[in-house]
């Protein structure tokens, strides 16, 4: 790995989205470390304890769901203000709208997948 790699959080507990983040960050040569947290509450104790240059997340996670570990994220001294992507499945714009009311830097919706309760 080299000097300047990145250490990225993916917080997913779907380990299907996990690999193709994974072969994404590496085909494109990014230079990173990969960390995952298969919840809300395995990404913060990442978060209390080790560095993150980037958190992707999902916001369908069992335990904490995602809108409430990224106000728990923003609130954390150490991990405030580290830039938060939300991936997720979800279009629906109330998902989208608390994301950035909740200090999202950026929402992207997960390709080829539609929340089932929005057309």
């Amino acid at each position: 790995m080299t000097a300047g790699a990145r250490d990225i959080l993916v917080v997913d507990d779907n380990p299907a989205d996990v690999r193709l983040i994974r072969e994404v960050l590496t085909q494109h040569h990014a230079a990173h470390r990969l960390h995952t947290a298969l919840d809300g509450a395995a990404a913060l104790r990442f978060l209390c304890s080790e560095r993150a240059d980037l958190v992707l997340l999902d916001l369908n996670l069992p335990g904490i769901g995602g809108h409430d570990l990224l106000s728990l994220i923003r609130a954390l001294p150490r991990a405030g203000t580290v830039p938060v992507v939300v991936f997720s499945s979800s279009d629906a714009p109330e998902d989208i709208e608390r994301a950035y009311q909740n200090r999202a830097n950026s929402y992207l919706t997960k390709p080829g997948l539609r929340d089932r309760t929005h057309p």
